[in-house]
């Protein structure tokens, strides 16, 4: 007569086929934008990263199932924690009641239609960068602080609230910096909440007022990072890739590359040009780019969308009129003037 196996045995075989499993990698798609754009999540910009990453990979990516299970814990924060805390009415962000179809970008508009809207991160894209703010908050006094979601464990909390790294500051920082040169919106700082896996209900929270940041720096550390980018997704020889190596290190701790030594990293680069598979320039992938789809809108300092207050619907902004849309661009424009009355504004370099 056959015995069952003990609960040890299953225990076993189950934690045996879990440790095979996490050394598993499963590969997906790359994004050609994420590539040959800077993005504000890749700050501080690394070109070794960049270069090296997409000669050994080209357009796929591999992740770990303790990779995909961090990432994706992520993302789940960050959605309900802007779904929720939007509900309060102190996110400025872009809202979209898909029961009339109704657009309220820059706007509190977290409901319409008796229901709510669902909420959209801030695009930024101006200056050669694109990202999108997690949030924008308005504090008790009116003022508009950048907010970034991340995650972490308990332990690590006090310790984030802190020193929460150069990284996490710096691209913390650029998404105020470039969102004042796209939407002419000056916030009062930036904050980095960061909510525990293990326990929510504690949150730390890091805060940096602008005014104690020297903007000139961000400026020229932003024109800095566009130059190294620009470089890096045309470099097609050895020796540009290798001076773009040398010179540029990223300020990431953790970055792979950028603890080599020179040796190694030497190293690294000849046996990424051996590789015959994805050719540089990088610059030449925009060709599979495709146009944006009819609908979507950009609002920008210089050249806005709709209307921030008045109902208006998507699909009748192409039909608009010359004045009509001269008119969006002035009520628009009220809107930031509306915002920035509540802010302190700080003089900044322009280019």
């Amino acid at each position: 007569m056959l015995r069952p196996p003990s609960r040890y045995e299953v225990a076993s075989d189950f934690l045996k086929m879990y440790r095979k499993a996490s050394m598993t990698t499963m590969d997906s798609p790359a994004e050609i934008e994420r590539l040959v754009n800077l993005r504000c999540s890749q700050l501080p910009f690394c070109p070794a990263s960049l270069i090296l990453e997409y000669k050994f990979k080209g357009l796929v990516r591999s992740m770990d199932m303790f990779g995909a299970f961090y990432t994706t814990v992520g993302t789940a924060v960050h959605l309900v924690m802007q779904n929720y805390l939007c509900r309060q009415g102190k996110f400025l962000a872009d809202y979209y009641c898909k029961h009339c179809g109704t657009y309220y970008p820059l706007s509190h508009k977290y409901e319409c239609c008796g229901k709510p809207t669902e909420y959209e991160e801030v695009l930024i894209s101006t200056l050669g960068i694109v990202g999108h703010i997690d949030a924008i908050f308005q504090d008790a006094k009116g003022n508009y602080w950048i907010l970034d979601f991340k995650t972490c464990s308990m332990k690590g909390a006090d310790s984030k609230k802190n020193k929460p790294g150069v990284v996490y500051e710096e691209q913390v920082e650029s998404y105020a910096y470039l969102l004042y040169r796209q939407y002419g919106i000056k916030v009062k700082g930036v904050m980095l909440v960061f909510i525990p896996r293990d326990n929510p209900r504690n949150p730390a929270v890091w805060t940096r007022e602008l005014a104690k940041v020297h903007f000139s720096t961000v400026h020229e550390r932003i024109k800095k990072y566009r130059r190294v980018h620009k470089a890096a997704i045309n470099a097609t020889t050895i020796t540009e890739v290798m001076a773009l190596v040398k010179n540029n290190k990223c300020a990431n701790p953790y970055c792979k590359y950028c603890k080599m030594d020179s040796v190694g990293i030497r190293d690294m680069v000849k046996r990424a040009f051996k590789i015959k598979r994805n050719p540089l320039p990088m610059e030449d992938l925009r060709l599979q780019l495709k146009d944006k789809p009819e609908g979507m809108i950009t609002i920008s300092r210089f050249d806005p969308g709709p209307y921030v207050v008045t109902k208006v619907p998507l699909p009748k902004l192409r039909d608009l009129t010359k004045e009509d849309r001269l008119a969006l661009n002035r009520e628009i424009h009220l809107r930031i003037r509306e915002i920035n009355v509540l802010t302190d504004r700080l003089e900044i370099e322009k280019e």
